[in-house]
């Protein structure tokens, strides 16, 4: 063989293996491209052992990042948890209903917003109630002069009011007022179900909502004024994690059952019709650009579960007589859980990761 040939094999092998990434010595992942897809995914390699299921028990907090639902982040964690146990032969690939992935969240967080989403695995699951009721610390950014349909600046405009008289005194003063008891009505773009039917999809689609809605007690620990611009703003483009692209792949059967009818299920199946079996990241925090400008405030509240960040925001502006809406929401923290320990939807690739972020049952 020439030195020209052997030199072309050992390019093509360093090649080969600079696509090998050594975690850590109890895991192992290698860089599958799916160059007909062109997809990235994750892969174990590396088979865990029994005792990861029992580690596994418990509850850990992810980062999640903007433009993602926290339905969105459960499917994909659960999609990398099986993945890895199925390659351990620690669940049955064919038995996957039998052997199914407890997963959940413990308090949604809007596609606009990011930081703790606490994440309950397995018998984990059993203690997000507690954590959805708990207190929770936000940091929130909110735009004085008009209010929008979803609190947001994601929504259509729905109403422009002065702000030229609000000073930082004013607002101080207004902030106060929230401290404590006090009723808020939750937005109509909202996960809260009635009828069995979550709040947006009434809205999304027009209808009515059966029912009136009613305000519900919330409780305000604190409420402290970080920052105060009188000088109005435009509503900005949202950057997006370029991460979330790589979010794409095939979901479980058990996941389409849970959305829409078996019988459907089976006949896009048999059409062909892979849609609902595929998941792909589709940014869901898209702003509204043409929103009017207005000053912006910044917060910090600690709140009691049921709290609505965006109404809290939507009544400040009414209280001041004028209007607000948010520009951008921080979970800083959840229980006993702090955003700077909370770890990335891609550290997830390790089942190693989570068992180390984890508090156990």
């Amino acid at each position: 063989m020439s030195d020209n040939n052997k030199n072309n094999i050992e390019e093509k092998t360093n090649e080969s293996n600079n696509e090998i990434k050594t975690e850590n010595k109890e895991s192992q992942n290698v860089l599958i491209k799916d160059t007909e897809n062109k997809e990235k995914q994750i892969k174990p390699v590396k088979k865990y052992s029994g005792k990861i299921l029992e580690q596994l028990n418990g509850v850990f907090c992810v980062d999640k990042p903007i433009g993602l639902s926290s339905s969105d982040v459960v499917t994909i964690l659960k999609h990398k948890v099986t993945q890895q146990l199925i390659a351990s032969n620690l669940i049955d690939k064919r038995k996957k209903k039998r052997n199914m992935i407890k997963i959940g969240h413990g308090g949604t967080l809007d596609p606009l917003a990011s930081g703790c989403l606490v994440i309950g695995l397995f018998k984990g699951t059993k203690m997000l109630n507690t954590l959805l009721s708990g207190s929770k610390v936000y940091e929130a950014v909110g735009r004085f002069g008009s209010s929008t349909e979803t609190y947001d600046c994601l929504g259509e405009l729905v109403e422009e009011k002065p702000y030229q008289h609000i000073t930082k005194e004013k607002l101080e003063e207004t902030l106060k007022e929230f401290v404590g008891e006090i009723e808020q009505y939750p937005p109509i773009y909202s996960a809260l179900k009635v009828n069995g039917k979550p709040m947006y999809e009434y809205a999304k689609s027009g209808q009515e909502i059966p029912k009136e809605i009613k305000s519900r007690k919330i409780t305000i620990h604190s409420i402290e004024l970080l920052e105060y611009n009188n000088e109005p703003t435009k509503t900005m483009e949202i950057e997006v994690d370029n991460d979330n692209e790589d979010f794409v792949f095939q979901k479980d059967t058990d996941d389409d059952s849970n959305s829409i009818d078996k019988s459907k299920a089976k006949q896009n199946n048999n059409n062909g019709n892979n849609d609902k079996k595929r998941f792909q990241f589709k940014n869901k925090a898209v702003a509204n650009t043409k929103l009017p400008e207005g000053p912006i405030f910044r917060f910090r509240v600690e709140c009691g579960g049921g709290t609505y960040i965006r109404s809290l925001i939507h009544d400040i502006g009414k209280k001041l007589d004028s209007a607000a809406h948010m520009v951008s929401l921080i979970r800083s923290k959840q229980g006993p859980f702090k955003v700077e320990e909370a770890i990335s939807i891609k550290d997830c690739d390790d089942l190693i990761n989570i068992k180390n972020s984890m508090k156990h049952v």
